[in-house]
């Protein structure tokens, strides 16, 4: 008699198991639960903090490892990719505040905007430095969402 399939995987001495729905979920709350805090210190301090990535890639790491366990580099790459869809929506409103004045409030400025171009404008404008900043983040996603898994 075979038994059934339980999603553990045994290569090498190594179990390697996982729920990647799971951390599919928990990173998905992570990320939203980071993206509203740094956009709200964002508001609060009045400018971009460029090294909340790092945080941000933290939290949505942990999240992902804890919630699904597994040991796979895809749930590396579902680190790294939430971690890199934070950080537009901080820069977009980092951006369309830097550009309030006592004329232009935050909401008429949001209703006007051009989206594509604006983003541009941020690809452009971003330094080498803070580019390695977002690299060292998504490196830090990646690394902290995989389960290191252990002989059995």
């Amino acid at each position: 008699m075979q038994p059934t399939f339980s999603g553990d995987v045994v290569m090498g001495g190594l179990k390697a198991h996982g729920n990647f729905p799971l951390a599919v979920f928990a990173g998905l709350i992570a990320a939203l639960i980071a993206t509203l805090l740094w956009l709200g210190v964002t508001l609060v301090i009045g400018r971009y903090v460029e090294y909340g990535v790092l945080v941000v890639a933290a939290f949505v790491g942990l999240a992902i490892r804890l919630g699904g366990h597994g040991s796979s580099p895809l749930y590396g790459l579902l680190g790294a990719i939430l971690t890199l869809l934070c950080c537009l929506p901080v820069a977009v409103l980092a951006a369309i505040q830097s550009a309030t004045t006592g004329q232009f409030d935050l909401y008429t400025i949001l209703t006007k905007v051009d989206f594509a171009g604006l983003i541009n404008t941020i690809l452009t404008q971003t330094t080498p430095p803070m580019y390695v900043v977002y690299g060292i983040g998504l490196l830090e996603a990646y690394v902290f969402s995989i389960h290191k898994p252990r002989y059995e």
